[in-house]
């Protein structure tokens, strides 16, 4: 058994949307005394979001030692353990989110319920945070809090029928500038001047292998394939619990247990041993080809190293 988690431990995840980061993250969650902080970047759900986030992309880029006050005051409450518990806080925090009410008197509930968290003790617990916005700002965030990072990543292919689901497509990728600093000479540059499927596949895959490169660059840092651990959860997460540091206990047992059944949209319900083949029952013929040729694109790009190269092979094995 893992040796119990040390008293201050922080652990953040970071992958992209539809990747199986809150499945892991949760799990993570589990481990005895945990406690779990879920997207504080997100504006639809995070209590101080609508604040930390203004004046800057939704994925933001930031250098080490940049200084960006809201933005830090955000993390820091992330990692001190999260915001407050109990029934008026989450009051509190679905009005601050409510479309219902004015954006300036929301950012005013979030700016006072954010300043009461940031008086609160500083966690004693591990503490799980979880993103999918924070790929381009990795770098920042491991130089300002220390915490053990996690990323998941998964096939394209996976991914590519929850981004349609949702209708989710990519804007001004010209404009970010990690990603015309990294393939504007290459040949997969520039982003496909259509909205459509291309567009979605060619941002997953340009994200993505920034994400996984950057994680290169630090050993020390943990990746991890959302397939493989699904195909046997039980025994890989013992080995990710090992890595980081945290507790195995029957309550993450319990977890894996209730989490392996069928479950849609941002349930972390799934069958377990098909999460690797998600591609083979949603997505019809020219989108499996289609994916597959931006894919291979982007691997050429990675180099021999590239794990697109895998991603590329497991569908041309059918």
């Amino acid at each position: 058994m893992t040796e119990p988690a040390p008293k201050g431990k922080r652990v953040l995840v970071v992958g992209l949307p539809r990747s199986g980061t809150t499945w892991f993250a949760r799990a993570l969650a589990a481990s005895p005394g945990a406690r779990y902080v879920h997207e504080p970047d997100n504006i639809e759900s995070g209590p101080y979001a609508l604040v930390g986030m203004r004046g800057l992309w939704h994925d933001p880029n930031l250098a080490p030692g940049e200084r960006v006050p809201a933005y830090e005051r955000m993390w820091d409450v992330a990692f001190g353990g999260g915001w407050p518990s109990g029934s008026l806080a989450r009051q509190t925090v679905r009005m601050s989110l409510s479309p219902r009410i004015p954006a300036p008197a929301r950012a005013a509930m979030q700016r006072l319920f954010t300043s009461v968290a940031a008086r609160m003790p500083r966690a004693d617990d591990a503490v799980v945070v979880k993103s999918v916005y924070c790929y381009f700002a990795m770098e920042w965030l491991a130089e300002r809090y220390r915490p053990d990072i996690a990323i998941v990543w998964r096939n394209p292919a996976n991914m590519l029928p929850g981004y349609l689901e949702r209708g989710w497509i990519t804007d001004e990728l010209r404009t970010r500038p990690p990603l015309p600093a990294r393939f504007g000479d290459t040949a997969v540059w520039p982003p496909p001047a259509e909205f459509g499927l291309e567009n979605v596949l060619w941002s997953i895959c340009a994200r993505m292998t920034v994400l996984l490169e950057t994680a290169t660059r630090h050993p020390d840092w943990h990746v991890y394939r959302h397939e493989e651990i699904s195909a046997d959860p039980r025994d890989r997460y013992r080995e990710v619990f090992t890595d980081l540091g945290l507790e195995w206990s029957t309550g993450v047992e319990r977890f894996l247990e209730r989490s392996n059944k069928p479950g849609e949209g941002w349930d972390v319900q799934r069958v377990a041993e098909q999460e690797a083949t998600v591609w083979k029952r949603r997505l019809d013929a020219d989108q499996i080809r289609l994916t597959r040729d931006v894919m291979r694109r982007f691997a050429a790009v990675g180099g021999e190293t590239s794990p697109l190269w895998r991603c590329v092979e497991e569908l041309e094995a059918g």
